[in-house]
């Protein structure tokens, strides 16, 4: 699920990088101040409630999300296609089962993020993936990742979007017995690697 505090971290981004016109560098300057103040807020913030057990810190940052969409969308496209799709493929095997991509209904945005994804998924996954042997491992048996672009309107959905979110909820809990096989077999193969470098 992404922060709410995913996209003031974004904004921040766009400034410092220069992603728009009117960034001088006085924005800049005043830009990196603000951060210097808000950013331990947050994180003293985020661990307080981390420490009631309901909540996770996300350590995901922005610029990792960014550089991985970078693959297939230009960073200066800004806007939440960047941010959309570079964390579907950052975050799913390593960190997630599948990927949800929930956009109201006719916004473009989203369908440029569900048309990147859905064909880039499989190419990119693997040289964006920090866990690169597990990922190859999953994909040597789930070719197709586990992603979904749904539109709502508000409305409750209809039947055809239900039965493409139980075809979504097998392949995602497929892909989690693979992953956990695969985690299994590869600490194993290092284990065995371990043990005979000591020898």
């Amino acid at each position: 699920m992404a922060p709410v505090a995913e996209w003031i971290h974004y904004c921040d981004y766009i400034v410092q990088n220069r992603l728009v016109a009117k960034s001088k560098l006085t924005d800049r300057v005043k830009n990196r101040l603000t951060c210097m103040v808000k950013n331990p807020y947050e994180f003293e913030i985020k661990s307080i409630l981390e420490q009631s057990g309901f909540y996770k810190t996300n350590g995901t940052r922005v610029e990792d999300v960014v550089e991985a969409a970078s693959e297939i969308v230009s960073p200066r496209l800004t806007g939440e296609t960047v941010l959309t799709v570079g964390s579907a493929l950052k975050e799913i095997v390593e960190e997630v089962d599948g990927v949800i991509s929930l956009g109201p209904f006719g916004c473009m945005p989203s369908r440029l993020a569900e048309a990147l994804i859905t064909q880039k998924l499989k190419d990119i996954k693997p040289k964006v993936a920090e866990e690169k042997e597990l990922v190859k491992h999953v994909m040597e048996a789930h070719p197709s990742l586990p992603f979904l672009s749904v539109e709502t309107d508000g409305n409750t959905f209809p039947q055809l979007i239900e039965s493409r979110l139980e075809a979504f909820l097998l392949q995602v809990n497929r892909l989690f017995e693979s992953k956990r096989a695969s985690g299994t077999v590869l600490r194993a193969h290092f284990e065995q690697r371990g043990q005979s470098l000591s020898r």
